[in-house]
């Protein structure tokens, strides 16, 4: 089975209502939290949400939590955005300390365009000690209009001083029915063999 295209909006993340409520509720009220740690299994979709909701926040005519996908913003984001930074681990073993340093630094310079920049940490648990350590001032004290968000599916790995700065959005495991529902759109299989995708895939859509 082929895995389905990626959603372009968060309100079609498969079985994440919740975690989408909370974000545009936080949105609406100009409270959204500047560290954001989503967390959950594996494929729930928590790296595509931090990457929909950071075009989202760089959208020039932003419809409530999702992205207009036409301005000039939207257009940049595709091809790769100026003021979109991405951490994640490549074929090391950790994330080294060197790399979240500078992307600390390029954190704290001013935004090429519009008002903010975005520090995406995918796999924040790949950071070793030292790692997690050095990116606790930030954590506390962002620059201007920075937004962190991290992702996680083992939360018990990061040191509770890094998880206590953050808010936490768990994203969860999707029921077997929804799963299968979104094996048959998709895939256009029958009943019993869209079952028994959903059950393999285990809570899983990724």
């Amino acid at each position: 089975v082929v895995a389905p295209t990626p959603p372009k909006r968060l309100a079609e993340l498969a079985g994440q209502a919740r975690a989408v409520e909370r974000l545009s509720g936080a949105l609406a009220r100009g409270r959204l939290h500047h560290a954001l740690l989503f967390v959950g299994p594996e494929g729930t979709g928590k790296f595509l949400a931090a990457r929909l909701l950071t075009r989202a926040l760089l959208c020039a005519d932003r419809q409530g939590i999702e992205a207009c996908g036409r301005c000039p913003s939207c257009l940049k984001y595709e091809s790769g955005h100026g003021d979109v930074i991405l951490l994640e681990r490549s074929d090391k073993t950790v994330i080294p300390v060197d790399e979240l340093r500078e992307a600390i630094r390029l954190l704290h310079l001013r935004p090429t365009e519009g008002v903010r920049r975005v520090l995406i940490v995918r796999d924040a648990h790949e950071l070793n000690p030292s790692g997690q350590n050095a990116l606790l001032k930030t954590l506390e004290e962002p620059p201007g209009e920075a937004q962190l968000i991290l992702t996680t599916h083992k939360p018990e790995l990061l040191l509770p001083t890094v998880r206590s700065r953050c808010l936490t959005l768990p994203f969860l495991p999707v029921p077997r029915a929804a799963l299968a529902t979104l094996v048959t759109a998709h895939h256009k299989v029958d009943g019993p063999q869209a079952a028994l995708v959903a059950a393999l895939a285990a809570g899983s859509p990724g």
